[in-house]
């Protein structure tokens, strides 16, 4: 009876080991994942090299603290090294004084230039428009947004 007593708090006491540990790593895995609220998307993009520096862009979209109903746009360089995240840029051109909603970036490689591509809808008067960025170097990009014809509108561009 005493064995039986025994073995059975050992056992209760590797279970309550063993679940605090598998717990403890859950739960700081789980960190990895944490993002503010405010985060729409985060989405990885295309792979760049410059000079002995190589890694992938990173495009994060979050909404506005300031109103729901506005997103901000940011591109990350991220590298391939100890340094990890390198530079990162808002999209500041796009939020002045406007309200933007956008759509998924696609990437693509255009004459030794990268591009990423989306759709801005204006959220005040449902204009949308067409948005190139040109990802110049690290850290460096130029935005071109030209308005869309009513007709080249998408239904995706809506939410």
């Amino acid at each position: 009876m005493k064995r039986y007593l025994i073995l059975a708090l050992f056992l209760c006491g590797v279970t309550a080991l063993s679940s605090t540990v598998i717990g403890a790593s859950v739960r700081s895995e789980h960190g990895i994942y944490a993002m503010p609220e405010s985060v729409v998307y985060v989405q990885r993009l295309g792979y760049w090299r410059y000079g002995s520096l190589d890694g992938s862009y990173r495009v994060v979209v979050m909404e506005d603290e300031s109103s729901f109903q506005r997103h901000k746009i940011y591109v990350q360089w991220l590298c391939q090294c100890d340094r990890g995240m390198i530079a990162m840029r808002a999209l500041d051109e796009l939020h002045e004084n406007e309200r933007y909603i956008f759509t998924p970036p696609t990437f693509r490689r255009s004459s030794n230039v990268d591009l990423l591509e989306f759709v801005a809808r204006d959220v005040r008067t449902h204009e949308d428009y067409q948005v190139q960025v040109q990802l110049t170097g690290i850290g460096e990009l130029r935005v071109q947004r030209q308005r869309m014809p009513t007709a080249d509108r998408s239904d995706t561009t809506s939410q």
